[in-house]
């Protein structure tokens, strides 16, 4: 499980520099999409859920 709060685009990335211009500067993510990973094996996601947590 992971916990993000405030993500946000790294001034410092090249790849993130366009991004950031597009946005007029804003730097703190409000949506965006979740990438799922497996490391070395191949692996099968049956059933993701995504839940927000109380803090």
């Amino acid at each position: 499980m992971l916990e993000y709060e405030k993500p946000q685009l790294d001034p410092k990335d090249p790849d993130a520099v366009h991004l950031i211009r597009e946005r007029n500067g804003e730097v703190l993510l409000s949506e965006g999409y979740i990438a799922i990973q497996a490391e070395s094996h191949p692996t099968e996601f049956r059933k993701i859920d995504i839940m927000l947590l109380k803090q």
